[in-house]
């Protein structure tokens, strides 16, 4: 009988070890889980915080007007290969500087023509809306 509760024994405290074991299994599979899943929660976090860091920055360009009216304008910035046009919706909250001075933004099309030079103030969002235009 005595080898016989050896026995018992043994098998009991093996399948306790077995248990041990596979409980320490479980803990580092969850524990890795949970660090795999934080990391990919931090990396959109970054994600996100960047895309909105980019929205609704603000951008100068100077050149000359290729285009306007009341509603947008069109710049031309460069030259040669390196030409780019920069168009901006213009809106209520546009400031217009002629000489130096506060014009009404309703004077856009009368006070900026095509081949003036100006330098454009515009933010970029879902679109490009221009924050400022300075005509020099």
């Amino acid at each position: 009988m005595d080898r016989s509760l050896e026995c018992r024994r043994a098998f009991a405290l093996g399948e306790e070890r077995a248990d041990a074991a596979m409980n320490a299994q479980e803990e580092n599979v969850l524990m890795k889980t949970l660090k795999i899943l934080l990391s990919v929660l931090v990396l959109l976090f970054l994600f996100a915080a960047s895309g909105y860091a980019a929205e609704g920055s603000t951008r100068t360009v100077s050149g000359q007007v290729a285009a306007v009216d009341n509603q947008a304008i069109v710049v031309d910035v460069g030259s040669g290969k390196t030409l780019l046009d920069v168009g901006a919706i213009i809106q209520s909250d546009t400031e217009l500087m002629v000489k130096g001075k506060s014009t009404p933004i309703g004077d856009l099309a009368e006070k900026v023509k095509v081949g003036d030079a100006v330098t454009l103030t515009y933010v970029m969002t879902d679109n490009l809306y221009a924050k400022e235009i300075v005509k020099n």
